[in-house]
């Protein structure tokens, strides 16, 4: 039997499968994180039965909406018990309404058991909010750097060591520069990236400290919530240095050698930075670029631009809790975790 099921019971249930009946396009605009889209309509068939309810009521819109979902209904149903066969199925529309009512129905009557997740999408986007004006709990660890230090790297090593760290720009999709996208595809929507933090902020719910790295209120297109943004300011604060060549030879490594962006790629992102450079300097750095000159032009980038608008030490300084070495990340972040552990 089909029973309908809050947002955190749901969330808190084990191996859930998510079952997401809305359309394409409602599901990429966000979603539970993993869950599986089975849509009861196509945008295109949603937007007719849509306009049909609109102007000839919720009758007409019904019949209509039989008529599309009969054809498919059984290849419907029988993806979603070959989901239920090894995990909880949950069930969800936008508002747990008729759409996520009617297939709760039919799996009844097909004797699959799970759950229809009550108030849909629209209660566990409420419920998230809520979340994320709550967490992190913790003390907040943040990472500070010049570009090119080896923050995101030390961030990764912790979070594959089980330490409570969470990649930001990795989770946006995006390295939060001018050329923070290059390579990487789209970012998140805001909705999805607030779901898939949340989880990450639940999970270390308990722990005693977070580490994020440092970042502006916004990544890319994306806002980070503001408790999470607070915390940051009020947090630890660790700083990372590391000589320019290093930093030069790491950014050349992740932007452009690992990267496979094309020249035009970047010539592209450099007309954002011609009001802070000026037209001269950025023509040159163009140039460098053009003529496969990468690792000047970063150069360049670094010591005109970046250095200068973080304003981070290059060396070790008082003003931070703790200074260390980014020429081995790894070193670095052993140093770090045992800095921790003994808080």
């Amino acid at each position: 039997m089909i029973k309908d099921i809050e947002v955190a019971e749901a969330l808190s249930l084990q191996n859930p499968v998510f079952i997401d009946l809305r359309s394409p396009v409602e599901f990429n605009d966000g979603h539970i994180p993993g869950a599986v889209n089975i849509p009861l309509f196509s945008d295109q068939e949603r937007s007719e039965i849509g306009t049909i309810y609109r102007h000839q009521g919720p009758g007409s819109a019904r019949n209509r909406g039989l008529e599309v979902v009969a054809p498919r209904l059984a290849e419907m149903v029988s993806a979603i018990q070959e989901r239920a066969a090894d995990s909880t199925i949950v069930v969800y529309c936008w508002r747990g309404g008729e759409r996520s009512d009617a297939i709760a129905k039919v799996l009844d009557i097909m004797k699959i058991k799970g759950y229809r997740l009550a108030g849909g999408y629209k209660a566990y986007r409420a419920f998230i909010i809520e979340r994320l004006r709550e967490l992190p709990r913790s003390r907040v660890v943040v990472i500070h750097g010049l570009t090119g230090s080896g923050k995101t790297e030390i961030i990764k090593r912790l979070a594959a060591d089980g330490l409570p760290a969470v990649d930001l720009e990795g989770l946006a999709n995006h390295r939060g520069s001018v050329f923070g996208g290059l390579g990487l595809g789209k970012q998140p929507r805001q909705k999805q990236f607030d779901s898939m933090l949340y989880e990450k902020l639940q999970q270390f719910a308990d722990e005693k400290f977070l580490i994020v790295e440092s970042e502006s209120r916004k990544i890319g297109k994306l806002f980070l919530p503001d408790r999470l943004y607070a915390m940051m300011k009020e947090g630890l604060h660790v700083l990372i240095y590391d000589n320019l060549e290093n930093r030069v030879n790491r950014i050349y490594d992740e932007y452009v050698v690992a990267s496979g962006n094309t020249a035009k790629e970047y010539i592209n992102c450099m007309e954002g930075l011609q009001r802070y450079l000026g037209k001269k300097k950025t023509q040159e750095i163009t140039k460098m670029i053009s003529d496969g000159n990468f690792r000047n032009a970063i150069r360049i980038l670094l010591t005109d631009y970046y250095d200068p608008l973080y304003g981070y030490p290059s060396g070790p300084d008082p003003h931070y809790c703790l200074s260390l070495d980014g020429s081995d990340t790894s070193q670095a972040a052993d140093r770090l975790a045992a800095y921790l552990t003994n808080l």
